[in-house]
């Protein structure tokens, strides 16, 4: 039998932290006990803003699909205000859809619904830690007709294309932007309408190389 007190709490032989009882716990039963940490230790958690970064892509068709990495990021800065080093455990309840990335721990343990996660943290200062989470199923198609230059200088610096699909990209864009001032051009509309058919089999030739 448990009578009613103050618990400290242990785990793995390690301090863990306290909690007041105010009940009797019988031989067999269970029960969930809330606890607190020193005071002198505190935890401020906030979420970074969402990144995104390229990682692939595909022709499909007139199109080129991207692939993304979407990468969660969640901020804890513990404060230390004791004259210890302190090791802290976090539960951190991962989304079981999401990957987990880098966290800054020097340990941690896989439960079922979250990770604890364990940080050494200095005395008298505050340390930031990063916990991270990325999937990698986001996929933006782009229509290659419609890709503009912009577009095409991006996915070449983020080397998500190379340099083969690159110029046949910027080629089809050339061929596309001629035949637009072509139709301001050429009043005569046989002439306009051969023009237009040549550059448009040209660009065809084009998308059947690049896939």
């Amino acid at each position: 039998i448990l009578d009613k007190g103050p618990l400290m709490l242990l785990e793995d032989g390690g301090y863990v932290g306290e909690a007041l009882w105010d009940g009797t716990v019988m031989q067999g039963e269970e029960r969930v006990v809330p606890y607190a940490v020193h005071m002198e230790v505190r935890v401020r958690t906030s979420n970074l803003p969402s990144s995104s970064t390229p990682l692939r892509s595909f022709i499909n068709q007139e199109s080129i699909g991207v692939v993304y990495k979407k990468l969660n990021e969640t901020l804890f800065t513990i404060a230390n205000n004791t004259e210890d080093e302190t090791e802290m455990a976090l539960d951190f309840y991962r989304d079981k859809a999401l990957k987990m990335e880098s966290t800054w721990a020097h340990a941690q343990r896989k439960e079922e619904d979250y990770t604890r996660l364990f940080f050494h943290v200095s005395p008298l200062k505050s340390t930031d830690f990063k916990v991270g989470q990325s999937a990698e199923n986001t996929v933006i198609m782009h229509s290659i007709r419609q890709l503009s230059f912009n577009d095409l200088e991006n996915l070449v610096k983020s080397r998500t294309i190379n340099s083969a699909a690159a110029s046949t990209l910027f080629g089809i864009l050339e061929s596309a932007i001629r035949t637009y001032h072509t139709r301001l051009d050429y009043g005569n509309k046989a002439d306009l309408h051969k023009t237009i058919l040549e550059d448009q089999q040209r660009i065809q030739g084009m998308v059947a190389t690049l896939s």
